[in-house]
């Protein structure tokens, strides 16, 4: 039976971030040793390594899932 409505389907990814019609700001964390002469030459220092590169959380109820919050012993 049709209730005579759509409902608009989720995308399978999204990114939550700051934006205007022109930017969109993401934040990463990096070690001042890594982020500061990315931030000063525009590229990653050569210290910088590709298998160590993390992914940008999808919201802060999965990071709580990811670490087990609520559901670790003392």
């Amino acid at each position: 039976m049709s209730t005579g409505t759509t409902a608009a389907r989720e995308p399978s990814c999204r990114i939550r971030a700051l934006h205007t019609a022109d930017t969109v700001t993401v934040y990463q964390a990096y070690a001042p040793s890594l982020g500061l002469p990315a931030a000063r030459d525009g590229r990653f220092p050569a210290a910088w390594k590709r298998d160590r590169m993390t992914w940008i959380k999808p919201s802060f109820l999965w990071m709580m899932y990811r670490c087990g919050w609520a559901t670790k012993a003392d």
